[in-house]
């Protein structure tokens, strides 16, 4: 099992109160995350407020750009994974993206996981998209396959119904020879894009029954795409709230700026699932008890915990959260 942290980039006012943190402190939280044995840091992609935190804070948040963030995590790491959690597909356009990525990728050494994704809030599509817009499901799966054509392809081409263009020659390629593309999403169809071209997926608060239904699914179209679900990185996404009683981290989480945000998202990427208080979807508890929780996940054949969210109010507090992970829960899986 490896581990993975969703750095506070586009995050202020939805999972992390505003202000939050400045992207000096992103930085060293990235490069903290890297001496601390994490595998990668995801930030979040977001261009517009959502309705509900122009509700509930008096200022905009910051949402910083996902790429040029992470060039500068790159430049203050050596070895950390820089992962998109996930670049909002539908509202990016595929030449630029993959011209972003494939520099990114050259210019830290073949460090880049592309993860992508619908987007959680509607609102943002209709923002920048008014009137009458494609369809996003469609739009995402022509999408990806012209990244994927872009980003391997000496001459790309691709007709589809909303992405055409034709020989784009777009060099320098990443390093990596297959630069990996990970899907975002809890919906069906997502877990059926991710079992016919995915080399991971990347959902969000599920439980790890929720997961293991869903990996059965990936499993009969992986096998009827001619894939192995072995090359598929079951990656999911929690948030995290340790502490020396199950009571005293629950009362941290219930008091965290992460729970409204999941309370958010019941009409979208959490709408088909039974919610209480997220206590069955996280790992929130003592270090003992989240491992026993991490052990369901594997069980049910979670690979990689990425882009894990710490449910605290403060940079400090993320810190210490992201440290006593570290220490206290990442060793019981180096020995398995």
């Amino acid at each position: 099992m490896r581990f993975s942290v969703a750095i506070p980039s586009c995050m202020e006012g939805l999972i992390y109160p505003y202000p939050f943190a400045d992207p000096g402190q992103i930085i060293r939280i990235a490069a903290e995350a890297e001496d601390m044995g994490y595998e990668a840091v995801w930030p979040n992609d977001h261009i517009t407020t959502q309705n509900y935190v122009a509700r509930m804070w008096p200022k905009p948040p910051r949402f910083y750009e996902p790429f040029v963030l992470l060039s500068f995590v790159a430049a203050a790491t050596k070895t950390i994974k820089l992962a998109t959690g996930v670049a909002v597909l539908p509202v990016r356009e595929p030449i630029i993206l993959a011209k972003t990525a494939a520099t990114l990728d050259v210019c830290s050494g073949g460090r880049v996981i592309l993860g992508v994704g619908l987007g959680a809030y509607r609102e943002e599509y209709r923002a920048v998209n008014p009137g009458k817009a494609p369809h996003r499901g469609k739009l995402m799966d022509e999408r990806i396959a012209a990244l994927r054509a872009l980003l391997q392809d000496r001459k790309a081409t691709f007709q589809g119904e909303y992405v055409r263009f034709r020989n784009v020659e777009m060099y320098p390629k990443p390093v990596q020879k297959k630069m990996p593309i990970y899907i975002g999403g809890n919906s069906w169809d997502g877990v059926e894009r991710a079992g016919r071209y995915a080399d991971g997926w990347f959902p969000a608060i599920l439980t790890p029954e929720e997961i293991a239904e869903r990996v059965k699914r990936m499993k009969v179209v992986a096998k009827e795409a001619n894939r192995s679900i072995r090359r598929i990185d079951i990656a999911p996404q929690l948030g995290v709230t340790l502490a020396r009683t199950e009571s005293q981290a629950r009362r941290t989480f219930q008091a965290s700026q992460l729970r409204h945000h999941l309370q958010s998202l019941r009409k979208s990427t959490l709408k088909d699932q039974t919610l209480s208080d997220f206590g069955a979807n996280n790992l929130i508890g003592t270090p003992a008890q989240v491992i026993d929780r991490i052990g369901d996940y594997q069980d049910a054949g979670a690979t990689h915990l990425a882009g894990l969210m710490f449910g605290v109010n403060s940079v400090r507090s993320f810190l210490s959260q992201m440290e006593r992970f570290a220490a206290h829960v990442m060793p019981a899986f180096r020995r398995r």
